[in-house]
């Protein structure tokens, strides 16, 4: 009777409070129509507000938002409010970002902040620049927000708004650590959070940048400054709850996941372990979660604790069923099939790695096909200024003739002169392309005795053999590696990284990148590249029914379209629609 009775008043007390909210909207909605001026301004800002946190998945509500949004800008421009049109722009930019409606934001972002600075409203210009970069990093172009974020940078030096310069290197950041540039976003996080700490307002910012700045440096393995940031997060979480007398369980959990991470990956597993209860009595969402079981799984491998390790690894990838995560599909599996090699259950491991990857063509003699490709397309770069130089010598002969013809003769001369200079430049170029092709022969011969040598390897692996000795260590190491990168095509995964191989092949991270040094004289992204676009290439050159640019950049691993554009020119000096012609 006694639960019956608490029920029952819960029930009751919902139903009031969700009266209550429709009261205030019902107030609000009046007010607008009674009241002029900068109060029915308020009242639609107050109003926009309620739905903002109400807003949620909630469709209808998020179209109601957007209408309010309109309705203030409107209002705010029939009363010559610069200030209230400045804010609806900027909060109906980041509507549309909530909404995953970047197209919205990338079409009226340019006039907004036309007026915004036209007007300088900075106080809602810089957010609006934030809103801008944030729809270019979620959809992935990441060379546009960063070109954004420094425009942005400069426009708030310009001012000598502290504000806007520490939003600027708080985006130019997380741009940085999208693109992989750790060390740049990390300094640019840490100057962000000295001036927004300064700035009315901004704590929530520094807040994520704390916890952006940390997690960077667990990814670079820099312990010792992820322990002395967390404790200057902690003291600045008591600040942010001081000033704004509320409590921030955000901000705890994010702090609790990174000491646990940083306890342990460095062997801690008894602080590690009470870090994690911590974050989960703060439990704040599926992501929390997701986090938490991850760093329990690296608590139990470390204590041999492998059952429990993949009873984490598989709540993981449960909790990711739904996201289409490419970590639940690739990451995760990965070390599951890396824990059980360690309790001995090879043919389980052997298994979940045939199911991880699929076979593909094969790829031996990369770097032949592309230095040979390199060859190629120097030469009809060269053949195509040629071309051009003759084009202008033959006008200019054409616009003179007339007035001009014994001038026209000389510059006949001169153009046939080109012409048998260039032809010339031409047949050594192809006498030395021939030799470099029979100098390429005895290395495609290399790695085909390589590629043997890794196939008998593999057998030796498989059942079960002696290790090698220490000197043919590294052969053995690159050998797996091109015989995992010939079998999996594990470079098409666009968030592949130097960790992930190194645990597939069972090595050191340090240890995987001197090999691919001492092998290729690349570093390791500069031997993902080189594969990816030797990949592209590849898919360029097919006849028939032909793939998209876009669709090529994504089967080929890159990220972005901008991407593979990018290192295509810097590799081969043209562009992949420009040697897509060239083959014709």
């Amino acid at each position: 009777m006694k639960k019956l009775t608490v029920f029952l008043l819960f029930i009751a007390g919902a139903a009031m409070a969700q009266s209550d909210m429709q009261h205030m909207k019902d107030s609000l909605r009046n007010a607008i129509v009674i009241t002029e001026g900068r109060d029915k301004l308020l009242s639609y800002n107050r109003l926009s507000n309620i739905y903002y946190g109400e807003s949620g998945e909630d469709r209808l509500k998020m179209d109601t938002l957007l209408i309010l949004y309109e309705q203030m800008s409107a209002e705010a421009r029939q009363q010559n409010n610069v200030a209230f049109q400045g804010l609806a722009m900027a909060n109906t930019l980041g509507a549309f970002n909530n909404r995953y409606e970047f197209g919205e934001v990338f079409e009226r972002a340019p006039g907004y902040l036309d007026f915004l600075e036209k007007n300088e409203v900075w106080n809602y210009y810089f957010p609006a620049c934030k809103y801008l970069i944030e729809a270019y990093l979620l959809s992935n172009n990441y060379e546009k927000a960063l070109d954004e974020a420094n425009k942005m940078y400069a426009t708030a030096n310009r001012q000598e708004n502290n504000t806007g310069i520490g939003l600027a290197l708080y985006m130019m950041s997380n741009a940085y650590r999208d693109m992989n540039r750790h060390d740049e976003g990390i300094s640019c996080m840490r100057q962000s959070i000295k001036l927004l700490k300064e700035e009315r307002g901004m704590l929530p910012f520094v807040a994520d940048g704390y916890a952006h700045l940390c997690f960077s440096l667990l990814y670079q393995e820099r312990y010792s400054e992820v322990f002395e940031e967390a404790k200057e997060f902690e003291k600045f979480i008591g600040l942010y709850e001081e000033d704004s007398r509320s409590q921030q369980p955000t901000a705890w959990v994010n702090l609790y996941h990174i000491l646990a991470n940083a306890y342990a990956n460095t062997g801690d597993y008894d602080n590690a372990e009470i870090y994690c209860q911590k974050a989960e009595e703060q439990y704040q969402g599926v992501l929390s979660e997701i986090e938490t079981a991850n760093i329990w799984a690296i608590i139990y491998e470390g204590r041999k604790q492998y059952d429990k390790a993949l009873e984490m690894l598989d709540r993981t990838i449960m909790l990711k069923e739904d996201k289409h995560d490419a970590e639940a599909k690739v990451k995760i599996p990965l070390k599951k099939s890396d824990i059980l090699s360690k309790m001995g259950r090879f043919e389980e491991a052997f298994a979940l790695y045939r199911d991880i990857y699929a076979a593909s063509d094969s790829i031996r003699n990369v770097e032949f096909n592309a230095q040979l490709d390199e060859l190629r397309t120097i030469y009809e770069v060269d053949k195509l200024e040629k071309e051009n130089q003759i084009i202008t010598i033959e006008k200019l002969r054409n616009r003179n003739y007339f007035l001009f013809a014994s001038l026209g003769c000389v510059l006949l001369t001169v153009t046939l002169g080109i012409w048998i200079y260039y032809s010339r430049r031409v047949v050594v170029k192809n006498r030395g392309l021939y030799r470099q092709i029979r100098e390429q022969d005895f290395l495609a011969e290399t790695l085909e005795r390589e590629r043997e040598k890794n196939l008998k390897l593999h057998e030796l692996l498989k059942s079960f053999s002696a290790p090698f000795t220490e000197n043919d260590e590294e052969d053995e190491v690159f050998g797996r590696l091109m015989l995992l990168m010939k079998e999996r095509r594990l470079y098409t995964d666009s968030e592949i990284s130097r960790n992930d191989i190194a645990a597939r092949i069972g090595v050191s991270d340090r240890r995987l990148h001197d090999c691919i040094k001492n092998n290729t004289g690349m570093n390791f992204s500069e031997y993902i590249i080189s594969l990816r676009l030797a990949c592209s290439r590849e898919l360029l050159s097919q006849k028939g029914d032909r793939l998209t640019i876009d669709a090529i950049a994504e089967e080929a691993g890159f990220s972005s379209r901008t991407t593979f554009y990018r290192h295509f020119r810097e590799k081969y000096g043209l562009s992949p629609e420009e040697f897509r012609k060239s083959i014709k």
